[in-house]
């Protein structure tokens, strides 16, 4: 995949901005230019993430950090959080959990594999948020799946213990709204 950067002339016309990216933007218009009805042409663009947003996105997943009662770092709660939301990897789960449950009583192996094992054989992993693994488009769809998961009763219940299902609500609210 090629990869463009275009920035706008002093005569306000588009360019690339070095030497390769003027060639690369002169193909790709002459390839814009030359489309025949009905044919296709495909293209990806990286939005640069706006740091501001950034900002207000680890102040958020700070302040559920401070007020919740599971987590004692950002790090394991963001990780909790884009699970949650989605945001990862399904890889095969470590064979030392088969390892375990081989060590175990028949009748207790027999319990685990009809309860666990099945949920085991993939675990879900966090994807990267590093600027340079995702963009501000997608960064701001993970942070709006990140509220809703925040506000589903299931986080909520697991944040939150010792609270009702109203209690939580209004924290997670309080929050969202701070």
């Amino acid at each position: 995949m090629s990869t463009l950067t275009i920035t706008r002339r002093d005569d306000g016309k588009l360019d690339g901005f070095t030497r390769a990216d003027q060639r690369a933007y002169a193909k790709y218009r002459k390839a814009i230019e030359e489309l025949e009805i009905g044919e296709l042409f495909t293209f990806s663009v990286w939005f640069p993430r706006d740091p501001v947003f950034h900002k207000f996105h680890f102040a958020t997943m700070n302040a559920l950090l401070e007020a919740q009662e599971r987590y004692d770092n950002l790090d394991d709660l963001r990780r909790y959080l884009y699970v949650g939301a989605g945001y990862a990897d399904f890889v095969p789960a470590p064979s030392y959990l088969a390892d375990i449950i081989e060590r175990l009583p028949k009748m207790v192996q027999g319990i685990l594999r009809r309860v666990l094992v099945r949920e085991l054989d993939v675990i879900a992993v966090p994807k990267s948020i590093a600027y340079d693994k995702i963009d501000d488009a997608d960064f701001r769809v993970l942070h709006d799946k990140v509220v809703d998961f925040m506000r589903g009763s299931r986080a909520r219940a697991y944040l939150w213990p010792h609270l009702n299902d109203a209690q939580t609500h209004d924290t997670v609210e309080t929050i969202l709204e701070g």
